[in-house]
């Protein structure tokens, strides 16, 4: 696993990395207990990874479902920095922890408002049929807006 540096910004110690540390540890709890319910009622997920001389994983496994486990947690291994920017990215902390410069208040401003105006929620609580559809009507109005505007030139 690749060393990955938190906090690029000196003004914030040890104790917020930790923090973050600890939230991605409990997010990973909380899918493993979440998973274990389903896991207990078929078998246990499984899967043998090795990896060559570069690093790169090989997974094998007995069915499909332990192959997806086997990849997601090789990647897991691979990705945990990435994963802790993407985390940190949508709750719009980014200049917490790396500090204003470099787009990260821009960053931190476009996502608290767009978190503030509900609509992440509003489309997890239609699911993918209804997300589907939402995006298609609005790729429909504005299609049709462009070409309404395009002829009237």
């Amino acid at each position: 696993m690749k060393n990955c540096e938190i906090t690029k910004n000196r003004r914030v110690g040890a104790v917020d990395r930790a923090t973050l540390c600890g939230a991605l540890t409990i997010c990973a709890l909380l899918t493993e207990g979440n998973s274990a319910a389903h896991a207990s009622e078929t078998d246990k997920l499984s899967a043998t990874i090795r990896r060559t001389e570069f690093g790169v994983p090989h997974v094998t496994a007995s069915n499909w479902r332990n192959l997806g486990f086997g990849l997601g947690y090789a990647n897991a291994e691979d990705r945990v920095c990435d994963m802790a920017e993407v985390y940190v990215t949508a709750r719009a902390e980014r200049s917490f922890y790396w500090g204003a410069e470099g787009g990260n208040l821009e960053s931190d401003l476009y996502r608290q408002r767009l978190i503030d105006s509900g609509v992440p929620m509003t489309l997890v609580s239609l699911g993918s049929s209804g997300r589907t559809s939402a995006m298609r009507s609005r790729s429909v109005r504005s299609t049709n807006t462009a070409s309404t505007s395009a002829r009237s030139k």
